[in-house]
């Protein structure tokens, strides 16, 4: 891709993606020549931890990342289509970007990338958003028992996702569940491991609320108390005191009196009945 077409490119995903001004403003400020581009590109199709260690070595590694990531996506277009997918959702599914940049933002006061591992799966595509939700193809490598469950090394399971972004209304999960079935196949397993599956937060989510409505269509098949995802994904971080945590949406004041009463939140792992 030339200079003119990569520049072009670039601005029609930041504009699709509703990156901030702010950010695109910090993304133009980098100053890569295509060489170093191209082969970083390299590194990163061929041995993605190795690129992981490139990057991190350096000061401004947040914004390289983001500049790298952005202008992979727009090289991963064609890639996109070539698997049936359309124009939407290419940049639905980059739209992670954009939210992932805003909690680095949040979290470190800079515009970037923090979570490098997940965004790079944007990039194949392994993991799609249809709609609402967000999907991942992906052959276990270990064998997954659970109550009432096998699944053999080797078989190909859908991972559901729930990125940010909007409500997770019951309405827009079924469209996008519909949806998944159609492409992946109805029979598919579709699993999902995630802190709106942990059976704990029912104790504190209405009976008919978005979350309780998403877990119910799920049979729980396991769960642990070892992740704080919770956290993470209501408060922006984990805190060792809940006490700090804000109060600012229901769901958080909810969650940090359940929390300061000394119960603890988790994951849980569920298959979509």
């Amino acid at each position: 891709m030339d200079e003119e077409k990569t520049v072009g490119a670039m601005s029609e995903l930041c504009s699709a993606i509703s990156l901030s001004p702010e950010a695109v403003a910090c993304v133009e400020k980098v100053r890569i020549s295509e060489e170093e581009y191209y082969d970083k590109r390299k590194l990163f199709r061929e041995d993605r931890e190795a690129f992981w260690r490139e990057i991190l070595g350096r000061s401004n590694y947040r914004i390289l990342f983001l500049h790298y990531y952005l202008r992979f996506a727009c090289d991963a277009y064609d890639d996109y289509l070539s698997q049936g997918l359309t124009r939407e959702i290419y940049f639905d599914t980059f739209r992670d970007i954009e939210y992932w940049c805003a909690n680095c933002f949040d979290r470190y006061g800079e515009y970037g990338i923090a979570d490098y591992e997940w965004i790079a799966k944007l990039m194949a595509p392994e993991v799609i958003r249809l709609g609402r939700l967000e999907y991942e193809a992906v052959t276990l490598k270990r064998d997954i028992s659970v109550p009432d469950l096998f699944l053999p090394k080797g078989k190909k399971i859908i991972f559901v996702h729930i990125p940010q972004g909007s409500r997770l209304d019951d309405e827009s999960v079924g469209e996008s569940l519909k949806t998944a079935r159609q492409r992946y196949g109805a029979g598919e397993v579709f699993a999902c491991y995630s802190w709106l599956m942990y059976p704990g937060i029912m104790n504190i989510s209405p009976r008919n609320s978005n979350i309780a409505l998403f877990q119910k269509r799920f049979d729980i098949r396991g769960a642990g108390e070892n992740d704080r995802q919770a956290e993470e994904r209501v408060f922006g971080q984990a805190l060792d005191d809940p006490a700090h945590y804000p109060e600012r949406t229901a769901l958080q004041r909810n969650m940090k009196q359940y929390l300061l009463s000394g119960h603890s939140l988790g994951c849980g792992f569920g298959i979509l009945k």
